[in-house]
């Protein structure tokens, strides 16, 4: 049952609750113009953050038509 809710509910209240708050938001990139050059001449980039830190990150590299890699953690498995 636990393993249940953890696979199905979580992941649903999960993206309920940071796309209802992270579409309240306005984020503000420094340094961004840069990064859009670097993408059109072709470049690939990666982005790095922290575990505890991808709250917000999940609607901007939605945002961005970006993909993220995830650890097989149960965080991981929330982003997912």
């Amino acid at each position: 049952m636990k393993n249940r809710l953890y696979k199905t509910i979580y992941p649903s209240l999960a993206w309920l609750f940071v796309h209802s708050i992270s579409s309240s938001l306005r984020m503000h990139s420094i340094g961004e113009s840069e990064v859009e050059k670097l993408r059109k001449q072709g470049h690939s980039l990666i982005y790095t953050f922290w575990h505890g830190r991808h709250f917000l990150m999940i609607n901007y590299l939605r945002r961005k038509n970006m993909v993220a890699i995830v650890s097989p953690s149960r965080d991981g498995a929330l982003i997912a």
